[in-house]
């Protein structure tokens, strides 16, 4: 699985919000104003402030960082300790968040 394709599955979570300082992917969309994007979020932002579905940026750290945050959040702290330092790691912590009650 890409890291695109984990992103995608971690924005469909309930859990998922866009957190301040997350790197973000906008795919092109076929819109002559819409060539693909990427940035960081300066502020909360939502998909409705993208032109197309927007998926985090995985591989930046302080997006990783909010992702760990939001599984912890999801389930109240009891999660066990997880560094996201390779793609299985990466791959738990999205399922962990999908599983989230």
């Amino acid at each position: 699985m890409t890291l695109e394709e984990l992103g995608r599955r971690a924005v469909n979570c309930k859990h998922w919000r866009w957190m301040e300082g997350m790197a973000w992917f906008e795919p092109p969309n076929g819109a002559p104003d819409n060539d693909g994007d990427c940035g960081r979020l300066g502020s909360l932002w939502t998909d409705a402030d993208f032109g197309s579905p927007a998926y985090p940026d995985l591989s930046d750290p302080a997006t990783l960082g909010c992702l760990l945050a939001l599984v912890r959040e999801a389930w109240n702290g009891n999660v066990a300790p997880v560094y996201p330092d390779s793609k299985e790691a990466l791959t738990k912590l999205v399922a962990a968040l999908e599983a989230a009650p």
